[in-house]
Order: C-alpha cells, then sequence, then structure tokens
C-alpha cells in the first residue's frame, strides 16, 4: 500500500480512536488515546415518545429476542468514542443505504453478476460490521464470498437468509433511533 502512496490503512468497521490515532501519527503528532480521560458516562438516550428506554440494548423485541442478541450496542459505541451522534449517523447511514445494497444483492444474482454481487455485499458487510451485528456480518460475507469466487450455488438462499438477519439488526437498531437526552424536543402541532 505503501507503494501506492498510501501512508496507514484503517479497516472496516470504523474504530474512532485508531482513526484519530491514523490522522495524529500522519500528521506527525502521534500520540497515544490510551491516555487517561476523566471519568465521565455515556450520554444516555430520554425517554418520550420518540426515544428509546434507556436499556435499549436488553430490550425485548415483540418477537421475543433482546436487541442484544443481535448488536453489541456497548463495543460498538466503545469504538465510535461513547459518541451516540455519531452511532446515530451510522444507523442512519444504515438506514439510508441498506435497502439499495439488498436490491443489488438480489439485482446481481439474478443477473448472475458476481462482481457486482461481490461489490455490493462488500458495502453492506461494512455497513453491518459498524454494529457488531455479527449474525448479519456472517451471512452477507458468505455472499460476498460467493461473488468474489464467481460461484452463486445457493445464492437465492444466502439472500432468504440475508435479509431476515437485516430485519433481525433492523430491530435491534429501532430503540437507538431516538433523540438523545439533552436535545430540544419538537413541539407537538
Amino acid at each position: 500500500m505503501q507503494a501506492a502512496g498510501m501512508d496507514a490503512h484503517l479497516p472496516k468497521p470504523l474504530d474512532l480512536r485508531r482513526l484519530v490515532e491514523l490522522v495524529e501519527i500522519v500528521a506527525g503528532k502521534a500520540v497515544s488515546l490510551d491516555r487517561p480521560k476523566p471519568a465521565a458516562s455515556a450520554p444516555r438516550f430520554s425517554h418520550s415518545r420518540s426515544a428509546p428506554a434507556p436499556d435499549a440494548d436488553t430490550a425485548v423485541h415483540a418477537s421475543g429476542e433482546c436487541a442484544a442478541d443481535v448488536i453489541d450496542y456497548h463495543s460498538a459505541l466503545k469504538r465510535f468514542g461513547g459518541d451516540t451522534a455519531l452511532f446515530r449517523r451510522i444507523i442512519s447511514l444504515f438506514d439510508e443505504d441498506a435497502p439499495g445494497l439488498l436490491q443489488a444483492i438480489r439485482d446481481s444474482v439474478a443477473a448472475n453478476n458476481a462482481a457486482r454481487l461481490h461489490r455490493a455485499a462488500h458495502s453492506l458487510r461494512g455497513l453491518t460490521a459498524n454494529f457488531d451485528a455479527q449474525d448479519a456480518v456472517a451471512h452477507v460475507a458468505r455472499l460476498e464470498g460467493m461473488g468474489k469466487s464467481g460461484r452463486l450455488e445457493g445464492a437465492e438462499q444466502a439472500i432468504t437468509d440475508l435479509e431476515r438477519e437485516i430485519t433481525r439488526l433492523d430491530k435491534a437498531l429501532a430503540p437507538h433511533r431516538g433523540r438523545l437526552a439533552g436535545e430540544p424536543v419538537e413541539p407537538e402541532d
């Protein structure tokens, strides 16, 4: 990579601490992110009709499934430096991009286009990895591997499995889409 002019590489999923560290190294200000910080708790969600409960990561959905069985909220939030607003922004990116990527995966398989399947699955894997959603990551990685190898046998079932996992992920993220404590409440009409 250095031969191509790259100074560093930041693999997915995003790790805010590593990103800052790499920027500081490249800028010549190498500092450790392991320096002691004042004790502060991450902002919690507040109660409102648009906000999740404080323990949204352990909420049980109507399906009887716990969100913590789908995503590792605390691990993901730690990678984002405890920044819940950034976490919500990544959820927004997921909401914006995942449907199109799923459609691209379906279309690629229907057209027997392995290269397109590989690209779409790779992008979706990066999005799901941000949430430490291991089951979703595994299913999309399976399709990514099929695209990379050019062998699409079993891809229809793999898509069905992936869609089920993306639905589970979407439900697990729902409680985290609300407003944060301290954000202004919009007046109701």
